[in-house]
C-alpha cells in the first residue's frame, strides 16, 4: 500500500492506493513498440522529451477529451512528469503511467459523486434555458468541476429525450414520464462507466501504448492478442452469416469495420463502414447495446440468436439509422458486385458501385474484388453499355492487390504507382497483362469518403487520362500499414524457428508511402476531381489533414514511363457539369446546409422545449431531403439483371435488396448528373 498526496481542487490532501497493473509487463511491451516504430516507421520520430509530452497529451485526451475527468492541477502535475516520459519508456520505467492511473481513479470517485448529485437535480431539465458551452479548460476548483459535471449530466437527459421523441409533438409529450426514462437511460450508462474505469488495467495499458503509436501517425496502433482474435472478426463464424465485421474504439463504440461480400450486410444499402452500432435487437425484443457491453457478451448476444433477423440502430455519419440484416448463406454467383444499367431512349451506361476493395474473405471470391468487378463488367457489355460508371463514393479502401488489378482491367499495360519504403527505397509497382478488359468511356465517382485504394485507382486512372474523376476531393490518405508480431524472437522470414509469443502484442505500422505516376502524393490532399461537384452532405467532410500527427509526404524524384490517353476536352465536358443553379440540386445544399447549422444549434441549446422544436425542425429536413431526391427529373432509368428471377423468388433478401438497390439509384441525384455527363462524354467520343 503506497501513501501519496493528491491535488484535489487545488487542496492537497493525503491518499492511499494499491497498484494493479502489469507494471513490467507494460514497459517491456511499450519499451519494444517504440524501438520497433522507430526501426520500421515510414517517418520514425526523434525520442526526445517534445516526443514525451506529445505521448502525454495523446494519453491525457484519450482519458479525458471532453474536459471533465482532471483538475488543471493534475494536468500541470503529469506534464511536468512527462518531460521525462520519452526516458521512463526507453528505460522501462512506469512512474508516469501509474501516476496517471492513481489521479484517473480518484478523480472517477469524484465524478461519480458529481453525477448523483446532477441527478438529484435533474428537474431542472424541464425548466432550464440559456446555451450549453463545453468546458475547453480543465477544472480548477472543486465546485467548477461539480458544475461542469452537472451540466453535462443535464445536457445528456436533454439530448435523450429529444432523440427519443422525434414522432411526439413538443406540447403533447409527457415531460415527467420521459424525463424518468431518461434518468434510468443515465443510471444505467454512466453507472457502467464508472463501474468499468475502475477496472482499468487492460483499457490503460492499450490506451497508454496506443498513445506512443500515434505519436508516429494516426493509422498507427498496438493492439493486443485479445484484440487480435475477437474484436475485429464476424459475429458469427457459421456459414450462414449477418456478414458484418466489427472493431471497439477507443471511445468503447462498436464500429463497422467490413461487410462480407454476398452478405445480406453487403446487399443492403442501409449500413456501411464507419457506421457506429448503437443497439442490435432480435425479433424477441431481446436486446444489446454494444457501446456497453463486452465483447464476451455481444458474443453470447449472438450465439444466444434464435431467429435468421436482427435489427441495428445505428449512427451513420452522425444521423440515426437502422437496417434489419438476415443470417444467410453467402451469396455465390458470377459475381457479387453491385451493378446495373442505367439506360434511356439515346445511350445504355454500366454502373457498378464498389464499397471495399476485398480479397480472399469468402470462398464465393477467392480472387477479390477485381475478379468480381471483370466478370460483372462482362456482363454488362454483353448487354452493349456505351459508357461506364465505377463508383467509389464512401469506399475506403482495403486491398491494395486488388486496387492495382482493378487499374489493370481498365488500361493496357504499365506502371500504376510507386511506393516508398522506410528505408527510402522506391517500387513502381505494375499492370503486366497486355490489353484492358474495357476501353469505352468511363467514369470514376469519388467523394470525401473515398480514401486509400479508392485513391490509387482515381489517381492511377486519372493520371493515364482513362477516366473522368468526377464528384468532391477525396479524403488524401496514401499511405499503407502493415500488422506485425512484436515479439523480438519472430522472424517472419524463416519459417519454424521460433513459436510465436503472443503476450508482446501487435502492432500495425505505417511503413510505406504512396505515390501517384506524376511522383506526387495525394497524401493530406487527395485527388482532385476533374470535374468537381459540391456535396450535398448534411454532415461535415473530414479529412486526413485534420489528424493530429497525419503524416506529410514531399515528391519523389523516379524515372517513370507510361502513356497516358489523350486529355479529356475538359472544357466543353465542364459545361454539361453539375447545375448548381437547377431548382432540385439548390434545394438539396440549402436543406443540407440547414441541418448543419440547426444541428450546431441543437448541440448548443439546453432548453428542453427549444431543443425538442430543433430536433422536430432537423427531423422534418431529413424528410424533405428525401422527398426532394425522389421528385428529381431523371435521365436513366436503372435496370438490374445481377440476379435471375428464379434467385429472387426463392431469396426474400436478394429480392428485397434488388428492388432497394433500384430505388436508391433511381434518387441519386449526384449519379444522375453523372449520367448526364457521361452521355455528354460519349458523344465526344463517337
Amino acid at each position: 500500500m503506497l501513501f501519496r498526496f493528491l491535488l484535489l481542487g487545488g487542496t492537497l490532501l493525503l491518499s492511499s492506493y494499491s497498484y494493479s497493473l502489469d507494471e513490467e509487463g507494460i514497459a517491456k511491451r511499450a519499451k519494444r513498440l517504440l524501438d520497433f516504430f522507430v526501426e520500421n516507421h515510414l517517418q520514425p520520430r526523434t525520442i526526445n522529451d517534445a516526443f514525451g509530452r506529445d505521448v502525454h497529451a495523446v494519453f491525457i485526451e484519450s482519458l479525458d477529451d471532453d474536459f471533465m475527468l482532471f483538475y488543471q492541477a493534475d494536468i500541470d502535475y503529469l506534464s511536468a512528469m512527462s518531460d521525462s516520459l520519452d526516458n521512463q519508456i526507453q528505460k522501462k520505467q512506469t512512474r508516469y503511467l501509474l501516476e496517471v492511473e492513481r489521479i484517473y481513479k480518484l478523480r472517477i470517485d469524484e465524478a461519480r459523486a458529481a453525477f448523483e448529485l446532477a441527478i438529484n437535480q435533474s428537474k431542472t431539465v424541464l425548466t432550464r434555458s440559456g446555451t450549453f458551452i463545453a468546458p475547453t479548460k480543465h477544472a480548477t476548483t472543486a465546485a467548477e468541476f461539480s458544475a461542469n459535471w452537472q451540466n453535462y449530466v443535464l445536457k445528456r437527459l436533454q439530448e435523450e429525450i429529444v432523440s427519443n421523441n422525434l414522432e411526439v409533438e413538443p406540447e403533447n409529450l409527457d415531460k415527467d414520464a420521459v424525463l424518468a426514462e431518461a434518468i434510468e437511460w443515465a443510471k444505467s450508462r454512466f453507472g457502467e462507466y464508472f463501474d468499468d474505469s475502475k477496472n482499468t488495467d487492460e483499457f490503460f495499458e492499450l490506451l497508454y501504448i496506443n498513445s506512443i503509436a500515434e505519436c508516429f501517425d494516426p493509422h498507427s496502433n498496438y493492439f493486443n492478442e485479445t484484440i487480435r482474435k475477437e474484436f475485429t472478426e464476424e459475429l458469427t463464424a457459421e456459414r450462414r452469416v449477418f456478414g458484418i465485421e466489427y472493431q471497439k474504439n477507443t471511445e468503447n463504440e462498436f464500429v463497422i469495420t467490413g461487410l462480407t461480400p454476398g452478405s445480406s450486410a453487403w446487399f443492403s444499402d442501409g449500413i456501411q463502414v464507419g457506421d457506429i452500432v448503437l443497439k442490435i435487437t432480435e425479433t424477441d425484443g431481446t436486446s444489446i447495446e454494444p457501446g456497453s457491453a463486452t465483447t464476451a457478451e455481444i458474443e453470447e448476444f449472438f450465439g444466444q440468436i434464435a431467429t435468421d433477423t436482427i435489427h441495428l440502430a445505428l449512427n451513420s455519419e452522425g444521423e440515426k439509422t437502422s437496417v434489419t440484416l438476415i443470417k444467410t448463406a453467402i451469396y455465390s454467383d458470377e459475381d457479387i458486385i453491385k451493378s446495373a444499367m442505367l439506360s434511356n431512349e439515346n445511350n445504355k451506361v454500366g454502373y457498378i458501385s464498389l464499397p471495399d476493395f476485398y480479397t480472399n474473405w469468402t470462398d464465393t471470391s477467392a480472387l477479390g474484388c477485381a475478379n468480381d468487378v471483370a466478370k460483372s463488367l462482362l456482363k454488362l457489355k454483353k448487354n452493349e453499355i456505351e459508357g461506364l460508371i465505377v463508383d467509389l463514393r464512401n469506399n475506403g479502401g482495403g486491398s491494395v492487390k486488388e486496387a492495382i488489378e482493378l487499374i489493370g482491367i481498365f488500361i493496357d499495360f504499365g506502371p500504376v504507382m510507386t511506393e516508398k519504403y522506410n528505408n527510402h527505397e522506391l517500387y513502381t509497382s505494375k499492370d503486366f497483362n497486355r490489353g484492358a478488359i474495357y476501353t469505352g468511356p468511363l467514369m470514376v465517382l469519388v467523394n470525401a469518403n473515398s480514401a486509400s485504394a479508392s485513391e490509387i485507382v482515381a489517381a492511377a486512372l486519372q493520371d493515364y487520362n482513362r477516366a473522368l474523376i468526377v464528384g468532391q476531393t477525396t479524403y488524401g490518405k496514401a499511405t499503407s500499414q502493415t500488422i506485425l508480431a512484436l515479439d523480438p524472437l519472430m522472424n517472419p522470414y524463416l519459417d519454424g524457428y521460433y513459436r510465436e509469443d503472443v503476450t508482446w502484442g501487435y502492432a500495425k505500422v505505417t511503413g510505406t508511402g504512396i505515390y501517384r505516376l506524376n511522383n506526387s502524393s495525394n497524401q493530406l490532399k487527395g485527388v482532385v476531381p476533374d470535374i468537381l461537384y459540391p456535396s450535398l452532405n448534411p454532415f461535415p467532410d473530414e479529412y486526413e489533414r485534420d489528424l493530429p500527427h497525419a503524416l506529410a509526404l514531399g515528391d519523389i524524384d523516379k524515372k517513370i514511363y507510361y502513356t497516358p490517353g489523350s486529355a479529356f476536352p475538359l472544357s466543353d465536358l465542364q459545361r454539361t457539369q453539375f447545375d448548381e443553379q437547377a431548382p432540385q440540386i439548390k434545394q438539396l445544399i440549402s436543406i443540407a446546409d440547414s441541418i448543419r447549422l440547426l444541428n450546431d444549434q441543437l448541440d448548443r441549446e439546453i432548453s428542453l422545449t427549444n431543443g425538442l422544436k430543433l430536433g422536430h425542425a432537423i427531423d422534418a429536413l431529413h424528410e424533405q431531403y428525401r422527398k426532394v431526391k425522389k421528385q428529381a427529373d431523371f435521365a436513366f432509368k436503372p435496370e438490374s439483371f445481377q440476379f435471375s428471377p428464379a434467385i429472387l423468388q426463392i431469396s426474400p433478401y436478394l429480392n428485397d435488396y434488388n428492388n432497394s438497390f433500384l430505388e436508391r439509384l433511381s434518387q441519386d441525384v449526384e449519379l444522375n448528373e453523372a449520367f448526364k455527363l457521361i452521355e455528354k462524354q460519349i458523344e465526344l467520343t463517337k
